[in-house]
């Protein structure tokens, strides 16, 4: 988990399209991402923008996926807020070509993501603390995994983990939320009447820092697993934090 977590923390950053704003600013087209923490630094971003520099802002909705598909194809919107490069395969090759650069650390002492169990279930469970002992014991997390949203880069990410382990086939139904704030809910509900929870979130956040979570060990990082898994045409995903 830790050379994941070191490309998050070098990815998560801000990123400027082709088309950049001039000096007397103008108009400017920034993202506005479907989950919290980026919808923070865009209405931060936009205020300064408008109140400090004149510019005349407008915010497009968006997510990973689309919003670095359309940076690739249209060099539109002008500034992608929190896009975490490491489920973005797209985004080192629009940066060498000089299409995309990044402006500043969104989070600078970096940020985790990915699959957790509430603390009081590992307390109770420790065998659920890795994937192993989750496979084994799929009642004990409720029969259910709680994946991202579609258009995430997490998504896509998932969904080739997913496959490779066969979760469906381990006994786990796979719960697509429509949004962050559903996914966000289903955690704060878990905790509520002390539930199962096994899924998807992201650190910093608000979400893990009110309920206690832990992550679940999905064992060595592989490079070229991870790779491949960002993308959606892997054609032989396996299994990778």
């Amino acid at each position: 988990m830790k050379k994941y977590t070191l490309l998050a923390a070098f990815g998560m950053s801000l990123a400027l399209g082709a088309n950049n704003a001039s000096a007397d600013c103008g108009e400017v087209t920034i993202t506005e991402m479907d989950w919290a923490s980026s919808a923070v630094v865009t209405a931060v971003s936009k205020f300064l923008m408008e109140q400090g520099y004149g510019c005349e802002v407008t915010t497009v909705p968006s997510s990973t996926t689309p919003a670095i598909t359309s940076v690739a194809e249209t060099g539109t919107p002008d500034i992608v807020t929190e896009l975490w490069v490491n489920s973005a395969p797209a985004y080192p090759g629009l940066r060498d070509e000089g299409k995309v650069a990044p402006l500043a650390d969104v989070l600078s002492d970096g940020g985790q993501e990915g699959w957790w169990i509430p603390a009081y279930l590992a307390e109770e469970h420790p065998e659920l603390t890795t994937l192993e002992g989750v496979l084994a014991n799929p009642q004990l997390v409720g029969g259910r995994f709680h994946n991202c949203p579609d258009g995430w880069g997490c998504r896509t990410i998932n969904d080739n983990l997913i496959r490779a382990i066969d979760l469906e086939a381990n006994g786990l139904e796979v719960f697509n939320h429509g949004s962050g704030e559903t996914l966000a809910t289903s955690i704060a509900a878990a905790h509520t009447d002390r539930e199962p929870w096994f899924g998807y979130y992201w650190a910093p956040t608000s979400v893990l820092g009110k309920y206690p979570m832990v992550m679940v060990d999905m064992g060595e990082f592989n490079a070229e697993i991870h790779n491949c898994n960002t993308n959606q045409d892997c054609a032989e995903p396996g299994v990778s934090p």
